[in-house]
């Protein structure tokens, strides 16, 4: 019987610590996100617990029919509140489920809705379709020769955007392509050693 109240207390600090930890779902979700992982993980656990426990179970001793039972409602309620969660993401709805420092924000959908439209009316203007801060990297590196090797690029951290050049005049070609990404470059040029 102790490794069962073992098992049952595994059970539950592993939900904690999937819930908590090791996924992390944003925090506009996150009291959705835990009605449906809490009891869905926990009733997966104590199902592997039951079915540990009828495999080594000495005979005579009783099966767990009601561990057996709670693992089935557990799972049970933690796949019907999914629904709820993604409601909560997609649509901002309902707001109960949504912490109050983040119900006047926009859902996921919304979030959609409102980068597109501010790309329309930037490409509207004739401008970049972003206004993200790109910088201009100089990368020297050593190559194993006396003269280290030299490249050139341009990031975007924002949006994972990249160019290269290797040309006569590689700054200017970059600026000049990141003019096309974006109204926000950095007047300097960074260098890194490697």
């Amino acid at each position: 019987m102790t490794e069962l109240v073992f098992g049952i207390l595994m059970v539950l600090g592993c939900a904690f610590v999937v819930t908590r930890a090791v996924i992390a779902p944003p925090s506009r979700t996150r009291r959705a996100y835990r009605l449906w992982a809490v009891p869905l993980f926990t009733g997966l656990g104590l199902a592997f617990c039951s079915v540990s426990y009828d495999g080594v179970r000495p005979p005579g001793w009783p099966a767990l029919i009601y561990v057996d039972y709670v693992a089935v409602v557990g799972f049970w309620a933690g796949v019907l509140f999914i629904p709820a969660h993604l409601s909560a993401g997609w649509l901002g709805w309902p707001k109960v489920l949504i912490p109050q420092a983040f119900r006047d924000s926009p859902s996921w959908l919304a979030e959609g809705r409102l980068a597109r439209a501010d790309r329309r009316e930037r490409k509207r203007f004739g401008l970049p379709p972003t206004d993200h801060l790109v910088e201009i990297l100089e990368i020297n590196y050593d190559s194993g020769t006396d003269e280290p090797k030299r490249f050139y690029a341009a990031t975007c951290d924002e949006c994972d955007w990249m160019e290269e050049a290797e040309t006569i005049d590689p700054v200017a070609e970059l600026r000049s392509a990141a003019a096309k990404h974006t109204t926000n470059v950095a007047q300097d040029v960074v260098v890194k050693h490697y």
